[in-house]
């Protein structure tokens, strides 16, 4: 019989041991080399989502199918980079997710939590949505301004762009 809301909630405690293959997944997701795949993706990506409101008035905004063959993509990405990864540490897949469900029942630490409550967002459309109009707004940040590209053009010995004083004359 599954547990209601109430009776998970009294369950919770810190005292409950945390199964090994979910320490290990949270050491390993946090890390650099499983977080670069996905940084890297965003920034692939970002551009297609520059200009679109943040997730809080997302229902404003009408999403293209590209957005959602984005998302879809990177969700293949996400299931088998950490389904490889599974595989590697020889673990079943359904036995990491019971797993998964069992500690967001019972456990009361924070970091785990936390830990379980990115690692179901990270399949959440709503939550890939709201990463990448922020990579989106970070991208559209670092771009250069008309003006300030214009002025790009005029500086050191060359001249992009820009006739060469030399040759200005000259047909």
């Amino acid at each position: 019989m599954p547990l209601d809301e109430e009776d998970a909630k009294a369950l919770k405690n810190d005292n409950v041991p945390l199964p090994a293959i979910v320490k290990t997944a949270m050491e390993y997701c946090w890390s650099n080399d499983f977080l670069d795949i996905f940084r890297k993706y965003f920034r692939e990506h970002a551009s297609s989502f520059v200009g679109y409101p943040s997730k809080g008035n997302m229902e404003a905004a009408e999403h293209t199918l590209e957005h959602w063959d984005i998302f879809q993509n990177y969700l293949k990405l996400y299931e088998n980079t950490l389904g490889d990864w599974l595989h590697d540490q020889g673990i079943n897949q359904t036995d990491f997710y019971s797993d998964i469900q069992k500690v967001q029942r019972t456990t009361a630490d924070p970091k785990v939590q936390e830990f379980v409550y990115c690692l179901l967002a990270s399949c959440d459309y709503d939550s890939f949505y709201s990463v990448m109009v922020r990579e989106a707004t970070r991208l559209a940040d670092t771009r250069p301004t008309v003006a300030e590209a214009k002025n790009d053009d005029f500086q050191g010995d060359e001249h992009k762009g820009a006739l060469d004083k030399s040759t200005a004359g000259e047909k």
